[in-house]
């Protein structure tokens, strides 16, 4: 989870070194999961607009950042070494 320090609720109403710094540290926490996780790709994603975007301060936008592997679905390959397999539910059913 990565966030500015200033409390705003959208991207544009950063300053521009704001945003320097946003992207700086999105880069610099990248490389950190590149070099120490066998992650087949990376995830960034920003949250914007409160609790409809997932966020618990409204006023504060943040920005996340997660390693992916092929064939995951979810955060459970990284916190439980799961793996969600997908069926039809009328398959389960039957």
């Amino acid at each position: 989870l990565i966030a500015p320090h200033r409390h705003v609720a959208e991207i544009h109403e950063l300053e521009y070194n704001e945003l320097c710094d946003l992207s700086s540290t999105i880069a610099h926490g990248s490389r950190i999961l590149r070099n120490e996780l066998p992650c087949d790709g990376l995830n960034v994603g920003i949250n914007m607009g409160g609790a409809a975007a997932g966020g618990s301060i409204p006023e504060h936008l943040h920005t996340h950042l997660l390693p992916r592997w092929l064939g995951d679905t979810n955060f459970l390959p990284t916190l439980a070494d799961t793996k969600q397999l997908s069926a039809d539910l009328t398959t389960v059913y039957e």
